[in-house]
């Protein structure tokens, strides 16, 4: 609650008077929390002259609550900038350590394979034959690989954009590759190309076969879902 309110007016270019005002009635006045006490609820009680030397420090070395001088602008600036750099210091030193690893990371693989120039987005092992897969990479290419061969079985070849999905069929005689050029592709177990399926519009999102025959569904991101038959290629449903 307000108990009192200085109120400054200047009298002349050379005094100044310092007024005390103290509200009327404080419950009325300042109420709860949502009210505002006005001027014109205030009166004055007494007027105190002030001569020249009663003026407040100079901004530039005001005293501060703990009874320290706050400097210039320029030496706040300075301090500021020299605070940043001690943080910034700080900071990346925190980086570095965490950055340098504590030990070498041992490598698990059974095998590191390299032939794709670009990201793999996906990976497929043949259900018939777990030592064959395929993977597919943002180099437009799929490849069919044998495990503990360090050269792929074969390149398929024929996408226009990334292969981002393949997938075997239950019995393994068959490999699809989804790209994102809106093809589906079908090649046989030795790399061969065995039928091109359109219809999509836009990037084919995934694939899958059916688990007991040769029906291939895919989906896209025109928010279409294809269904084929293989080996015919012809569209079982939309």
């Amino acid at each position: 609650r307000l108990s009192w309110i200085h109120y400054m007016v200047e009298n002349s270019a050379s005094s100044s008077a310092m007024t005390d005002l103290e509200p009327r009635d404080t419950d009325s006045v300042v109420g709860d929390l949502n009210e505002v006490a006005m001027l014109d609820d205030l009166q004055v009680t007494e007027e105190i002259d002030l001569g020249p030397d009663d003026v407040p420090p100079p901004d530039e070395e005001s005293e501060l609550g703990d009874g320290s001088v706050m400097g210039s602008g320029d030496e706040m600036e300075e301090m500021a900038m020299e605070d940043y750099g001690q943080d910034k210091a700080g900071a990346a030193g925190a980086s570095a350590d965490a950055a340098a690893p504590s030990e070498p990371v041992e490598d698990l693989s059974v095998q590191c394979l390299r032939a794709h120039t670009s990201a793999v987005f996906a990976v497929a092992v043949n259900p018939a034959q777990p030592h064959v897969f395929a993977t597919g990479g943002g180099d437009d290419v799929a490849h069919l690989w044998r495990l503990g061969s360090e050269a792929p079985m074969a390149a398929l070849r024929g996408h226009t954009d990334s292969v981002s999905s393949v997938g075997f069929s239950a019995d393994g005689s068959y490999l699809a590759t989804g790209g994102l050029d809106g093809a589906v592709r079908v090649w046989a177990a030795d790399g061969s190309l065995v039928v091109l399926l359109e219809g999509p519009t836009q990037g084919i999102n995934w694939v899958c076969w059916h688990a007991r025959g040769h029906v291939l569904l895919a989906g896209s991101e025109d928010a279409t879902a294809w269904m084929w038959k293989v080996p015919e290629g012809s569209v079982m449903q939309i």
